[in-house]
């Protein structure tokens, strides 16, 4: 249960990161600024 619990935290930067490294997506600002704040109450 507890590895579950983790992953509900580290899966939002896991995914952005796979989608930025592996999958060549880009974050424009304007994403940017979305993203921002959402890791910031994330985390």
């Amino acid at each position: 249960m507890a590895l579950l619990g983790i992953l509900g935290y580290v899966e939002p930067v896991l995914l952005v990161g796979v989608a930025l490294l592996f999958f060549g997506e880009a974050l424009a600002p304007g994403q940017l600024a979305t993203y921002i704040p959402i890791f910031d109450a994330k985390y």
